[in-house]
């Protein structure tokens, strides 16, 4: 659909033209985020400060370093890390470290297991 002659020639539809000394929306721009910059780059600098002296790299006596097996392994309710925690299980005669995965109980109270349940087993007791 085209314009008709009449809309053509009617002040709303000209093109807009600045002044000479306008420059456009980018003129006058900077940086005003200056001090957001240095405290992004400030508490990032001390997360990696703490990451590393958790991980063991940095001493220090007031961050323990830390285990990232926590992290990544399940634990169960004595603390143990399973697959990593060397701890013989007294009643069952197991050890954690052979038993990698953690089954949580309906209690909410997790033990270390070889493999998880597949199905509903109610023969078998975990703890």
């Amino acid at each position: 659909m085209s314009m008709s002659d009449a809309d053509k020639n009617h002040p709303d539809n000209k093109k807009l033209e600045g002044s000479a000394d306008f420059k456009g929306p980018g003129g006058n721009r900077g940086c005003t985020d200056c001090f957001c910059g240095i405290l992004l780059i400030g508490c990032w600098a001390a997360m990696t400060f703490v990451g590393l002296c958790s991980m063991g790299f940095i001493q220090n006596d007031i961050l323990k370093e830390g285990n990232p097996a926590r992290l990544t392994n399940g634990m169960d309710y004595l603390g143990n890390i399973c697959g990593v925690t060397d701890y013989n299980i007294s009643h069952t005669g197991q050890n954690t470290k052979d038993l990698s995965k953690a089954f949580y109980l309906p209690n909410g109270a997790p033990v270390c297991v070889s493999t998880c349940p597949t199905a509903d087993d109610y023969t078998n007791f975990y703890c």
